[in-house]
């Protein structure tokens, strides 16, 4: 375990969403270039535990009444027994938690090979230029700014402006769509089978916190799309996340993942031939190194953070459950965490 003698990072905790905030408070607080922090551990092969000082009173009225959401003490419950739940699980212990070897070489080759055979067919989203200069796909399901989820477009790898091709060339889209989706499938796949199963004991030992809410999202994802999940399984991760961020480079900017639950933790774990790949957090004052197999479990919506840009190649998998899915299992309709 390691207690950084440091404040409880409350910068982004008051539910406002805007990317200014992270370049204003970098500012504010002279962080000064993230890579260029100390590494928090020489050893990048063991287990870590990272927290800060507990927050002070004044720090939790940011969070809200008792440290709480706002949303989660003015709204009305079907089932009050949510309420009563969140309240008991609303503090995760850790900041950051690191696993190390949780990714076997075999399963990163194997990965890494699909990868390889498939990147030149697949459709990639606009790159969000504010956190990185590669774009990211962003497979599984969610209910961004939706009352309800649904698998996400990327994972449909849908033809633009099919209706506007010839036969010959919509013939041609749909095999490469085809192909794609199939490769895609493979790579969650093995996430599902090989990943998920180690990390499920790790997480219901070290972060408990929310398996009862998670949970209940799952029963409800899979109510909902039964039809789809039954044609696309791997898309269904077991509730432990969601949604996957998949991108071969890295976040190399200072960001904050908006969508993601304050409350809740990302899983991120790398593969490839890179050097570096440090996870950078100023507000920790640290570089957390995270080597290919190992698995970082952060509340990115709490830390500001980048990765180090070194040589060779990185496939990063970075595995949430955005906030609109919990914010509808717990209130019976909109919000946002």
């Amino acid at each position: 375990m390691i207690h950084l003698a440091v404040r409880f990072p409350d910068e982004f905790a008051s539910g406002r969403r805007d990317r200014k905030l992270v370049s204003e408070a970098a500012s504010r607080l002279h962080w000064g270039a993230p890579t260029s922090l100390p590494d928090i551990c020489d050893d990048p092969n063991i287990s870590l535990f990272i927290k800060t000082d507990d927050p002070t009173p004044a720090q939790l009225k940011r969070f809200g009444p008792g440290g709480l959401p706002r949303w989660l003490l003015r709204r009305e419950f079907k089932n009050n027994l949510w309420r009563e739940a969140l309240l008991r699980q609303q503090w995760p212990k850790w900041l950051v938690m690191r696993f190390a070897d949780v990714v076997k070489p075999d399963t990163q080759q194997r990965i890494l090979s699909i990868w390889d055979r498939i990147k030149s067919l697949i459709r990639y989203p606009p790159t969000e230029l504010q956190r990185s200069r590669s774009p990211a796909l962003h497979l599984g399901i969610w209910a961004l700014y939706s009352l309800w989820p649904y698998i996400t477009a990327d994972s449909l790898q849908k033809i633009p402006m099919a209706h506007k091709l010839s036969a010959a060339s919509l013939k041609k889209a749909r095999e490469r769509q085809k192909l794609a989706i199939e490769g895609l499938d493979e790579i969650l796949g093995i996430v599902r089978a090989e990943v998920v199963p180690v990390l499920e004991p790790l997480m219901r030992e070290h972060a408990p916190e929310g398996d009862l809410v998670q949970s209940a999202i799952h029963r409800r994802v899979r109510r909902l799309l039964r039809r789809e999940l039954r044609l696309r399984p791997n898309l269904d991760f077991g509730g432990l996340f969601f949604t996957i961020a998949l991108k071969e480079g890295c976040s190399e900017f200072l960001h904050i993942d908006w969508n993601d639950c304050l409350h809740r933790y990302a899983i991120i774990f790398c593969m490839g031939d890179y050097d570096n790949g440090e996870f950078c957090t100023p507000q920790l004052g640290h570089r957390i190194p995270l080597p290919p197999g190992a698995v970082l479990v952060v509340r990115t919506r709490l830390l500001a953070h980048c990765a180090v840009s070194g040589a060779g190649r990185r496939l990063v998998f970075t595995c949430f459950t955005d906030s609109s899915l919990l914010a509808r299992i717990v209130t019976g309709d909109y919000a946002f965490l």
